[in-house]
């Protein structure tokens, strides 16, 4: 029996990340659209939505994928009431948020972090390499002396990577490519 003393808000049972909750925070974010939120959440991580949906589908089965997409098409069919200069922009707004609102609840948690950072990237893309080969789980860093170095196990990079990289940059093979480069046997 409610308590007619409290409010309902109070007395409803938890909701977890529902819907409604995602919405509640996206609409504590400031101004940060939720197309914003989404390009901050997938950028350097997703080379676009496909690769993202993918992703999911790999990691969360085919339900989850599924639903988020069927949400962003919901979302495009949606008709304006009053059709407008800036429709596009409004339709791909929508679609952002339903994307939001569906995709798995630990991507929206770092979606809504990302956003909270607000990604402000400088014109280094030495550290933006790195960050990228870490968060997609690429063993290897950037740096301006030596441009990509290994920083995955060091028993492969001994035994696999280290001779590899040498018989690659080995003169001798640099010598047979320009042979073969013109008569098109590379």
């Amino acid at each position: 029996m409610a308590n007619p003393m409290l409010d309902t808000a109070s007395q409803r049972p938890a909701t977890g990340m529902d819907k409604a909750t995602r919405q509640l925070i996206l609409n504590t974010l400031g101004g940060s659209s939720a197309r914003a939120v989404l390009y901050g959440f997938m950028e350097d991580r997703y080379a676009d939505f496909e690769d993202y949906f993918t992703a999911v589908r790999q990691v969360w089965g085919d339900a989850l994928p599924d639903r988020m997409y069927n949400a962003g098409a919901r979302a495009t069919e949606e008709q304006p009431t009053v059709t407008a200069f800036g429709d596009t922009a409004r339709s791909e707004e929508r679609v952002a948020n339903a994307m939001l609102l569906h995709m798995p609840e630990p991507d929206f948690r770092l979606a809504v972090f990302e956003a909270f950072r607000h990604h402000k990237l400088g014109p280094d893309p030495v550290s933006r390499i790195t960050s990228i080969c870490k968060t997609r789980g690429i063993p290897w860093e950037f740096t301006t002396n030596e441009g990509f170095h290994w920083t995955g196990d060091a028993d492969v990079e001994t035994s696999a990577m280290r001779p590899a990289r040498r018989a690659v940059e080995d003169p001798r093979l640099q010598a047979s490519r320009a042979i073969l480069t013109p008569l098109n046997l590379s």
